[in-house]
Parts: C-alpha cells; structure tokens; sequence
C-alpha cells in the first residue's frame, strides 16, 4: 500500500499521507501494548469478585439442598411415627373390644392383668375412620 501511494503522489508532498497510513497501519496490526498495572489490577478484582459471586451461590445451593434434605426426613419420621400411632391405637382399640369383662365384687373388669393394662397413654388423636382404616 505504501508503494502504491508513492507512486500515486510522486511529485506533491507526500509526508503527511505516509504518516496517516503507516499509523492506519500501525492501528490495525499492532499487538495491544502490555496494559497498566492499574488495569491488570482491575481486571483481577473483577475475576476475584466472579469467583467469590459464584462460591456464594454455590454455598447457598449447598445450604438450600441440605435443609430440603432435613425437611424431606423429618417429614418421612413423622409420616412414620404416625402411622406407627395409628397401628398401635388400632391394637389397644381391637384388644378393649375383644376383652371380656367378669364381675369383681361390686366392680365390673377385664379378665386381663394389671401388665396388660398399664399401657402408656394415648398423645395424638385419630378419627374413627383411621381406626377401622
């Protein structure tokens, strides 16, 4: 391109347009100069600041799987020890109907022992439907 343009301009003054095109020339092929300290310390923040972004969200990720994660199994524990309660008072409800009771004196009681009898208390509460279900 710089022969051409010589030969173009033989005879004026040619100084100036040589300088404009070795600059074009320069502009265009010319490696990007080693940036500033400043810049590369810039640079180097926002990468840091990327990673910290994504370690956090990862993090919370993390945080949001393991509370699902506890949820999800006191949940199943307490489905479990429900229908644990329900088979249970459904034993105690069947064993109360199927005794039989035997006059005592003035009283009238099972002819179970005292053993069978001191079962612990009943805490939850169920529908007759659960019962028989």
């Amino acid at each position: 391109k710089l022969r051409v343009l010589i030969a173009e301009l033989v005879g004026r003054e040619m100084t100036f347009e040589l300088a404009q095109l070795a600059q074009e020339f320069l502009r265009e092929h010319n490696v990007d100069p080693k940036r500033s300290f400043h810049d590369e310390m810039l640079e180097q923040e926002a990468r840091e600041q990327i990673m910290r972004e994504k370690e956090e969200l990862e993090r919370e990720q993390a945080e949001r799987k393991e509370a699902d994660e506890l949820k999800r199994e006191r949940r199943l524990r307490y489905e479990a020890e429900a229908q644990e309660e329900v088979r249970r008072r459904k034993q105690l409800f069947r064993k109360r109907t199927n005794r039989k009771l035997t006059p005592q004196g003035d009283m009238w009681s099972s002819s179970e022992t005292e053993e069978e009898e001191e079962e612990e208390p009943v805490v939850a509460s169920c529908t007759r439907e659960e019962i028989r279900g």
